[in-house]
């Protein structure tokens, strides 16, 4: 400890201190992703020389007092310094940070980030009191005919969902709660935990109760682990088990796959690119592996439709041409608010019309009713 490097470390620790977390977060407010072990070496290194120098410069000319030798000096300097401070920060906060500063597609990507609707935290009371979230047309005379069930990820695709059931002048409603997954007999320790299985349970009841003919699934399925951290084959029992169950009682079952997920943030990724002037696709992920359900096996999309589900693959509607990065943005339009939940503008922008082409503006009870045969009877219709 008595080494003079060791000792010369001490002398400017607090200098050190100071400068260490600005450096940090100045750098990872301006890059287009955090930095990495190598960068941040880099940055301690700057940090260490710009603490040897305020030490020098600044603090040093304080202790011996060729700076405010008095102490009314003192006073005076440090209150001026906290004035001027508290004048800069209060400014800046009446001025909302001065938006203006800023171009408008920048600020675009700012607002994605409170670009959101749907976002009902729904519980086992609220399913069983049949307080659930109205979609489509406000008809009451219109019965409900289809019913979303899910987690964040469904939340940020109601707005599609809501505005196709209007147009094409039906009802349905909404079942959600954040990192839950719409699956019964199973659990993860994200959200409701242990309590996710009566609340699907509960969902289930509804959806009898109801007669809702058609119930789509939708979850943000690349992160539950399962009960014990069993992966990926947990979950595919417990999406087959859920499937099976609504055809059984004669629910026509959709599964929508989940939308691309991205290692950064994609409002602050296409901010800063626009700041700085770069291309922001090579940051974002492109087409992989993953099966869109569970791990990169396509048996468990073979069994869901072999079960009698039927699978809503939305991944296509991102994809450029080959195996270019993902899109995120299209035509002013910003559709991710984080790494993984579209905006409004993206859901009705992107889901919109790829549910008018995949999904039928006839609900299922109506595709079903007998319709007269060759011979003068009847036959069923077909979904």
């Amino acid at each position: 400890m008595a080494l003079r490097p060791v000792v010369f470390v001490g002398l400017i620790s607090y200098s050190l201190y100071l400068w260490h977390w600005p450096v940090l977060v100045l750098i990872q407010h301006l890059a287009l992703t955090p930095p990495g072990p190598a960068l941040r070496v880099i940055l301690m290194a700057g940090a260490f020389g710009l603490a040897v120098l305020s030490w020098w410069f600044v603090e040093m000319p304080f202790r011996k007092r060729n700076l405010c030798p008095s102490q009314p000096r003192m006073l005076l300097a440090g209150a001026a310094g906290l004035a001027v401070m508290f004048g800069a920060g209060l400014l800046i906060r009446t001025g909302e940070g001065f938006p203006r500063r800023l171009s408008s597609e920048v600020l675009t990507c700012a607002q994605a980030r409170k670009d959101m609707a749907f976002i009902h935290e729904l519980s086992v009371e609220d399913v069983n009191q049949d307080r659930v979230v109205s979609l489509g047309t406000t008809d009451t005379d219109v019965p409900s005919d289809l019913l979303v069930w899910g987690d964040s990820h469904a939340m940020a695709a109601m707005p599609a969902w809501d505005a196709w059931l209007r147009e094409s002048g039906r009802r349905g409603v909404a079942v959600t709660r954040p990192s839950t997954p719409p699956l019964v007999n199973y659990y993860t320790p994200k959200g409701l935990g242990r309590e996710a299985v009566p609340f699907a349970e509960a969902v289930m009841e509804y959806i009898m109760r109801n007669r809702i003919p058609e119930v789509v699934l939708v979850g943000a399925w690349r992160v539950y682990p399962g009960r014990a951290g069993g992966g990926s084959r947990e979950l595919e029992a417990a999406v087959l088990e859920t499937v099976e169950r609504l055809r059984s009682s004669g629910v026509m079952t959709w599964m929508m796959l989940e939308v691309p997920r991205h290692p950064v943030d994609v409002p602050r990724l296409l901010g800063r690119a626009r700041l700085l002037g770069v291309d922001p696709r090579p940051y974002v992920a492109a087409p992989d592996g993953f099966n869109g359900l569970a791990g990169t096996d396509s048996g468990v999309i073979e069994a869901v439709r072999a079960a009698g589900g039927r699978v809503l693959d939305p991944r296509p509607l991102f994809q450029g041409h080959g195996k270019e990065p993902y899109r995120v943005e299209q035509d002013g339009v910003v559709w991710y608010r984080d790494s993984n939940h579209l905006t409004v503008g993206g859901a009705r922008a992107v889901l919109l019309p790829w549910l008018r082409s995949a999904m039928s503006p006839t609900p299922v009870a109506a595709r079903l009713r007998p319709t007269p045969g060759a011979n003068g009877g009847s036959r069923p219709g077909q979904p």
